[in-house]
Formats: structure tokens, C-alpha cells, sequence
């Protein structure tokens, strides 16, 4: 296949919203040896983000100044109304490839939007918006309109969105199902829940790593290691009621982030992992060592553990994550 023939492909794949702009960079890159960067935001993109929160928070502080004086379908049409609206005006900018970009915005705006008036509707129906079922409720609306959204348009914004919904869905469909269960202790069930969310995003994000969406696997990957392992030291507690099982393991779970790091390319997992074994080693030395005559020797001991592991870090980072 000649070169024209190959571009003709890639744009017939692209009009059928068969082939991402990411999958032909990452393709590029991988022909030329260049090694491709997970985390890559644009200008516009930071900037169309920054927009659309100021504009909800504009929305908001106009709506809480004047809540007083709205009646019940006023207060509907200033937050679901609006939530639509924005979400109307992004499909309508999405259509037009010059103006492609501002849909974003709109969306991010509705995603905040959407949820506050969903709440403000549930509540002048009658219903109490703190129970856990408004919540199952709410969060399964926004899961499902983001997830069929993406579906219909293939924008990762809106895949995004959908993850952030299902989780909250996932949070308040547990606590609906354990609410006044004294076998979960509050604390413990919550650690163990953003645990398992954690390792639901590091493998939503290898995913979709291989769908050639780095960008959004890079931002998953890195917030599913970080709250895995600070989910795993902070089920050990701290004495007299640390656990031993979580103790051990939380260490070696921050060494396996570190090698799976070398395996996967993902920077994020040897920066946490490394961040995750110093607080690990501070941890254990100041609880088990404060009170003894060695504690002076195990903070010698731990301070050159914390070198070690910056300099092998570093190394690692050097070898396997530099531009080429």
C-alpha cells in the first residue's frame, strides 16, 4: 500500500470515528522510536476546563444569591435547566470541526451542572436527598447519560465523566447496602472500598492505554495507584491497633508498583511507588522504634533507605521514562 492510499484509509477510519487522533500519534511515534508521554494536555483543553468551572461557579454564587426568592420550578430550570442547556450547546459546538473544541467546555459544564439539578429535583419532589438511595439514583442517571453519550460520540470527556459517576455509584450503592450494618466498621469498609476503586482504575486505564487513549489511562492509572496504596497503609493503622497482615503487605505492594512500572511504561506507577515505600519506611520506624534506645540507629538506617530508594529512582526514571 502506497502513502496516499494509506492517508486515504486513515481519513475514511476517522470520519467513521473508527480511528483517534491518539492511535495515529502513538503509531508515529512507535515507528520512529520515540517513546510517547501518557500525561499531554493542551493549552485549550486547560483552558476550556478552567472556563467552564468558573462559569458553573458563576452559576452557583447567581443561584445561591438569589435561591431565596426562586420558586420550586425556578430552582429546577437554574440547575437541571441550565446542566441541559450547556449539555445542548456542547452538542450543537461538537458538530462544527472549527468550534470542536468549546463543545468540552459546555460539557464540563454540564457535568456540574447536571447533578445539583438532579438534587434541587429530587428534593422539591419530596424526597431526602442525603439517604443513600438519592444517591444510587442520581449517580445511575449521570452514569448512564455520560456512558451512552460516549457511545454516541466517542469523546473521552464524556468516558471520563462516566467514570467518576459509576464510581460515586459504586460508593453510594455499597453504603446503601451495608447502612446500619454493624459488621462494617465505617473506617475500615471505606479504605477497603477506594482500594478495590484504585485497582478498578489502574486496569480501566491499562485498557484503554491499548485503545490508544493515553492521556485519560495516564490520569486513571496515576489516581488508581495512589489511592491503592494509600488505601493499603492506611488499613495498617497505627499501634496498639495496627494490623500485621496490612503492615507487611503495604510495603511490598508499593515495591510491586515500582517493578510493574518497568513492565507497563507507566511513570506514575514508579513515582508512587516510591513516594508509597518512604512513607512506609517513616511509618514502621517511628512506630516501632520511637520509644527504644535504637530508634537514633533505625532513623539513620530509614533516612539511608529513603536515599537508596530516591537514587534507584531516579536511575529507573532515567533508563526507562527519558525522551529519546
Amino acid at each position: 500500500m502506497d502513502k496516499q492510499k494509506l492517508l486515504e484509509l486513515i481519513t475514511a477510519l476517522a470520519e467513521k470515528k473508527l480511528l483517534s487522533r491518539q492511535e495515529v500519534l502513538h503509531a508515529y511515534d512507535k515507528g520512529t522510536g520515540k517513546k510517547h508521554h501518557l500525561l499531554h494536555f493542551r493549552l485549550s483543553d486547560m483552558l476550556a476546563a478552567v472556563g467552564g468551572a468558573i462559569v458553573f461557579l458563576g452559576v452557583a454564587v447567581l443561584v445561591w444569591q438569589n435561591w431565596a426568592r426562586l420558586g420550586s420550578l425556578a430552582q429546577i430550570l437554574a440547575t437541571l435547566g441550565s446542566g441541559i442547556a450547556a449539555y445542548a450547546a456542547g452538542l450543537s459546538f461538537l458538530q462544527h470541526k472549527t468550534y470542536g473544541r468549546l463543545a468540552e467546555a459546555f460539557f464540563l459544564l454540564s457535568a456540574l451542572l447536571l447533578p445539583l439539578g438532579l438534587f434541587v429535583t429530587f428534593r422539591e419532589a419530596g424526597y431526602d436527598i442525603n439517604e443513600p438511595m438519592t444517591h444510587v439514583v442520581v449517580a445511575g442517571v449521570l452514569t448512564l447519560t455520560f456512558l451512552s453519550s460516549f457511545f454516541l460520540f466517542r469523546t473521552s470527556l464524556f468516558l471520563l465523566f462516566t467514570v467518576f459517576a459509576a464510581t460515586w455509584l459504586y460508593y453510594a450503592f455499597t453504603t446503601l447496602l451495608t447502612q446500619g450494618n454493624p459488621l462494617f466498621e465505617p473506617w475500615n469498609f471505606s479504605f477497603y472500598r477506594t482500594l478495590i476503586a484504585g485497582l478498578s482504575y489502574i486496569l480501566i486505564g491499562h485498557e484503554l492505554q491499548k485503545m490508544g487513549r493515553y492521556t485519560l489511562a495516564g490520569f486513571l492509572q496515576g489516581t488508581g495507584v495512589f489511592a491503592f496504596l494509600l488505601s493499603a497503609i492506611l488499613l495498617g493503622h497505627w499501634e496498639p491497633d495496627q494490623s500485621f497482615f496490612w503492615e507487611t503487605l503495604s510495603p511490598g505492594l508499593a515495591l510491586g508498583a515500582i517493578f510493574l512500572s518497568l513492565w507497563s511504561r507507566v511513570r506514575s506507577f514508579l513515582v508512587f511507588g516510591a513516594l508509597f515505600l518512604m512513607i512506609n519506611i517513616l511509618k514502621l520506624t517511628a512506630e516501632y522504634f520511637q520509644e527504644s534506645l535504637g530508634w537514633p540507629v533505625a532513623l539513620i538506617a530509614a533516612g539511608a533507605c529513603l536515599i537508596i530508594v530516591g537514587f534507584i529512582t531516579l536511575k529507573l526514571g532515567k533508563k526507562y521514562f527519558s525522551e529519546e
